[in-house]
């Protein structure tokens, strides 16, 4: 049977491992690719290099008997809009799958355009739908499989949990054969899970969906990893390893004993996000000596109370003091996560920001806006505080605007008149305080010229990250761009060739 997978922007793994899994049933899957090459902010480029016509093209041509998509919430409106396109040139079943499908599967089935839905993880459900489908039989008991028929909703119970992780086939990277830079930087998972509950991350949501399971970290062995880097390497010739984990380094023993072994058979420069707690002298010093060039790891706010009791984040200013300062001494380049918009702070908790960024210097500063996302803990919390309306809710749930941040307490669930300015002007300053003198950062704050920063272009800003990215010789956005100039190119001159 024939499966089409429609992705949206970047690599997908979710995606890999279950066509690897179809595959072993002996199913045909495509990938078809939207490269999403501009934001909303740039809506005519990003009308200009929309595929959806060559994404509706691809799918009449390969005829397949289902459709997936997986989404998150800040791509569910684009996969909706694109799957009633489909719906007016075809009748192939569609599914939904992915984080936001399983936080608000009401809200997801009730659009014309989505035949199925799959809740939590999809290998042997998805196996099971399309095998039910190919035998002319199509069952309704699908466990992880909602339906829709004349009488509603059909709801199907979880299975369990997948235990054992070496029983999964490896991810299936050749359906990126159109997108051959891809292959440069390998994404590899090798867990499952996280062990914490941040109020406004997905994890957060997993947990509730799966109360019983006990298996919060469902880890791979160190032989199963390096087995799928190995074939890789020979297949692929990847330059650079992406272990996106959620909590990479949680269990020492494991790590010790793979970053050894990393070392000795792959020994290729690698990324990792490891939470700031796991971090001490002994793994920062392991993860240098096996090739790490890059480390990321969430601070979010320098507000040490907000962040424990809002965001359930436990760990301490003084203790991400300690590991920016030990990276820093071996020369271990550092990414830190901070996000702009939170309820409640505003400009002051943005200036300590700068300040403790200042003092400890991190080689490079992600900014996020906070936002809302169904199903988390953060939005419990925003609707006992009066933060959001039922309407803003009932928003976020279908997958709309979905960032309400800079809430101030006298006004509740009204934003901040200067909310987006303030976000501009210290995301400016974010970018530049990596390429300037801490006395001259220390300046600006002083004297809070940084409000003048809101005349900036947008453009601008990103020419600020390329430059700090240049500085620190980052590998990622050399592949980053690299991938993105591909996609721009093949998009203006070779239109006749799917991406």
């Amino acid at each position: 049977m024939k499966i089409a997978f429609v992705v949206y922007g970047a690599e997908n793994l979710g995606i890999e491992y279950l066509s690897s899994a179809l595959c072993q049933k002996g199913h045909q899957v495509k990938q078809i690719f939207e490269p999403g090459l501009f934001s909303e902010s740039n809506p005519i480029l990003k009308g200009i290099f929309s595929q959806k016509k060559k994404i509706i093209a691809e799918i009449q041509k390969f005829k397949p008997q289902l459709i997936g998509f997986s989404v998150v919430t800040s791509t569910y409106q684009w996969a909706c809009q694109l799957a009633q396109e489909i719906k007016q040139v075809s009748d192939i079943p569609i599914i939904f799958g992915g984080y936001h499908a399983s936080a608000a599967p009401e809200q997801v089935l009730s659009n014309a355009c989505v035949d199925l839905l799959c809740i939590g993880e999809g290998e042997e459900a998805i196996c099971e739908l399309v095998n039910s489908m190919e035998q002319g039989k199509l069952s309704r008991q699908i466990r992880n499989i909602w339906f829709k028929d004349k009488s509603g909703i059909i709801r199907n119970p979880l299975r369990p949990l997948i235990s054992d992780l070496d029983q999964l086939a490896f991810p299936d990277k050749s359906i990126y054969q159109d997108v051959p830079l891809i292959y440069s930087k390998y994404m590899v998972m090798a867990s499952r899970g996280c062990p914490f509950s941040c109020t406004f991350c997905g994890n957060s949501f997993l947990h509730e969906l799966y109360p019983s399971s006990g298996q919060a970290i469902r880890r791979r062995s160190v032989e199963n990893v390096l087995t799928e880097l190995k074939e890789a390497k020979v297949k692929y010739r990847y330059k650079k390893v992406l272990f996106v984990d959620d909590a990479f380094g949680q269990n020492r023993q494991w790590t010790r004993e793979f970053l050894k072994k990393y070392k000795q058979e792959i020994n290729v420069p690698f990324f990792c996000n490891p939470h700031v707690l796991y971090l001490d002298q002994e793994l920062i010093c392991l993860l240098k000596d096996a090739g790490c060039f890059l480390m990321q790891t969430g601070v979010e706010t320098v507000a040490e109370g907000y962040r424990k009791e809002i965001l359930h984040r436990p760990e301490t200013n003084a203790h991400i003091e300690f590991v920016l300062g030990a990276c820093k001494k071996i020369g271990l380049k550092v990414q830190v996560d901070h996000m702009f918009g939170l309820p409640l702070q505003g400009e002051k908790e943005q200036q300590l920001a700068a300040e403790f960024y200042n003092r400890t210097r991190p080689d490079s500063i992600a900014c996020f806006r906070f936002t809302y996302y169904p199903g988390t803990k953060m939005i419990e919390l925003a609707k006992a505080k009066g933060w959001l309306t039922e309407d803003e809710i009932q928003s976020i749930q279908e997958g709309r605007v979905a960032d309400y941040g800079d809430h101030r307490s006298d006004i509740l669930g009204r934003k901040y008149q200067g909310s987006s300015l303030m976000y501009k002007n210290f995301l400016v300053l974010f970018k530049l305080l990596p390429l300037l003198p801490q006395g001259v950062i220390r300046w600006i704050i002083a004297k809070r010229f940084y409000k003048f920063f809101s005349i900036v272009p947008y453009n601008s800003i990103d020419l600020l990250r390329m430059v700090s990215m240049l500085k620190k010789h980052d590998h990622l956005f050399f592949a980053y761009y690299k991938y993105f100039f591909y996609q721009v190119i093949k998009r203006l001159f070779l239109k006749s060739k799917p991406l």
